[in-house]
């Protein structure tokens, strides 16, 4: 189609939309068939003649459409033309002049074979609104929403048979309930971005064994706060080195004490009032978690930091243990026997 051709279309598409507006009173089926014919008769005119084509004022030409077709001239109050009727003027020019073009053509009337999918779709939509809204084990108490029960895939079959009786032109109120279907469209076109993403995306879940290990020594389940060791006679030793049978050094806390590189204290058992355990430090003044019994001292909440005038040692349980028992002495081979004591008969 050469650059003449474009130009005539576009003049004939500009004359007929102007037609249009002047038989915007007449009912909508109507203007459509007239304007139909009308750009068919102006087409033949333009290919009987070469080309050219003399267009002459719309408002007149629609009058003498309306002188032959029998129909009533332009009332002054024009009947004011409704959003459905104007949406589905709009969407006619659009599918019109999409059709013009070979791939236009294509693509509409594949989305016409697509319409049943978008039926279902939409029945699909609608139950995942329900199932964000509703969410129970009816509709599938998961965070997918396909349902996991038999009730909810009932829920979801209803639905889109729903949808596709709907596409049909089935099963709609006549009344003021026939806008239902308009607007379940748009909130399916809304929803349905989600509905879908909720079931192609892969959805990660931690699993946990019900087993929380904490870190550190426990006893019974209990965290060890400190260690105190005693001597053989009961009296309390200061300073032990404590390691592990694979030579690890024993801390109680499983590293998870330390002082942060701010200077911020993560002490254990901190919650702002009660002491926290203190390690020692060795030449490099690097902390030193396995000599016990640990001191105590107490963080200033206002620098997160250790007062060091709070340092001290731990209070130890008891100040003196149970000692080991004396053991009862054997007799040894150079010890004199002794004489056992002989009855003395009675008379």
């Amino acid at each position: 189609m050469n650059s003449i051709e474009i130009s005539l279309d576009e003049r004939i598409r500009t004359f007929t939309d102007s037609v249009r507006e002047h038989l915007d009173d007449l009912p909508a089926d109507e203007v459509d068939d007239i304007i139909v014919g009308l750009t068919a008769d102006l087409a033949e005119q333009a290919a009987d003649s070469g080309g050219t084509l003399e267009l002459g004022d719309p408002a007149v030409y629609a009058a003498e459409l309306r002188s032959a077709a029998g129909l009533p001239d332009r009332s002054d109050a024009v009947k004011r033309e409704s959003v459905r009727a104007r949406v589905s003027r709009r969407l006619g020019y659009l599918a019109t002049g999409m059709r013009r073009s070979a791939f236009g053509a294509w693509l509409l009337d594949l989305f016409v074979a697509l319409r049943p999918v978008w039926w279902v779709l939409r029945g699909f939509a609608i139950y995942g609104v329900a199932h964000a809204l509703f969410g129970s084990p009816s509709f599938g108490g998961s965070g997918s929403v396909m349902p996991d029960t038999l009730f909810g895939w009932l829920i979801l079959l209803a639905m889109i048979l729903v949808s596709v009786q709907w596409g049909r032109d089935r099963w709609l109120p006549r009344n003021a309930l026939r806008h239902v279907r308009t607007v379940v469209s748009v909130i399916a076109v809304l929803a349905l971005p989600f509905a879908l993403s909720s079931v192609l995306i892969p959805r990660v879940e931690y699993v946990s064994d019900g087993v929380y290990e904490q870190p550190g020594l426990l006893l019974d389940g209990v965290q060890v706060g400190n260690v105190f060791a005693y001597d053989e006679d009961g009296e309390l030793i200061d300073r032990v080195q404590l390691y592990t049978d694979r030579g690890t050094p024993l801390n109680l806390y499983g590293g998870t004490i330390e002082e942060g590189v701010d200077g911020t204290w993560h002490g254990f058992g901190w919650n702002g009032d009660e002491p926290v355990r203190v390690p020692f430090r060795d030449a490099r003044d690097a902390e030193v978690w396995n000599i016990y019994p640990l001191k105590e001292g107490r963080v200033d909440p206002s620098t997160g930091k250790i007062r060091t005038s709070t340092v001290k040692d731990a209070p130890a349980p008891f100040l003196r243990a149970p000692g080991l028992l004396t053991p009862v002495p054997t007799p040894s081979p150079n010890d004199a026997p002794v004489d056992e004591a002989t009855p003395t008969p009675e008379p």
